[in-house]
This record gives C-alpha cells, structure tokens and sequence, in this order.
C-alpha cells in the first residue's frame, strides 16, 4: 500500500508557530492518508499538504507511521533512512536512470 507524508499547519496561528507537524501514513490515495491520519490520532487539523512516496524507492519502517513528528523530526529526515536496500548503494540524488531521487527534504513542511 502507498504511503504519503503529510505535514499540517494553520496559518491563523502566529508566524513561527503555524507548523503542527508531519505524519507518514499507509493509504490508498492523499484524502484516505488524510483520514486515516485521524483516526490514529496523527491529524492535528489545519491544511493539509502530502504526496505519495515512490513505494518501489521507499520502505517506511513502522516505527515511523501513524504518528505526528515535531517539525524538528521531520526535519531531520533526509528520506535515505527509507530506501530500499537494493537502491541504497545509489546516490542519495539520483536513481538508476539518472533521473532525481524524490528526498523527504524537498517536500514542503506547511509552515510560516
């Protein structure tokens, strides 16, 4: 099953404080991650901004799922820490057919 990053702000909320967080979720689709991220308790309301990481790239450990990371947490996560093995020995910016690797910090963290 896919998984999306999902990060979560309200921008009603002063500058420097709008981010309240970011969570990795297994669903089928963005509006089921976002779902899905409520009911584990991992939605902490607001606007909502995700994608859906490359499930032939990406393996994220269940450690990591269904709950919210500060935005210190996320980010410090690079996305390297989720290749799959046979696509570790790669540049962490490149995939075989040269083309770039989608990294956890290149997805933007909701915030103000």
């Amino acid at each position: 099953m896919p998984c999306f990053w999902l990060s979560f702000a309200d921008a009603d909320k002063p500058p420097g404080t709008q981010f309240l967080g970011a969570a990795l979720v297994e669903a089928k689709d963005f509006l089921s991650a976002v779902k899905a991220a409520r009911v584990y308790g991992c939605n902490p309301g607001g606007e909502v901004q995700g994608v859906e990481l490359d499930s032939a790239l990406y393996y994220v450990p269940e450690s990591y799922q269904n709950r919210l990371m500060s935005e210190s947490e996320a980010r410090a996560l690079t996305g390297a820490e989720f290749l799959r093995p046979e696509h570790q020995a790669l540049s962490t910016t490149q995939q075989p057919d040269d083309t770039p690797l989608p990294a956890l910090d290149s997805i933007p963290l909701v915030s103000g």
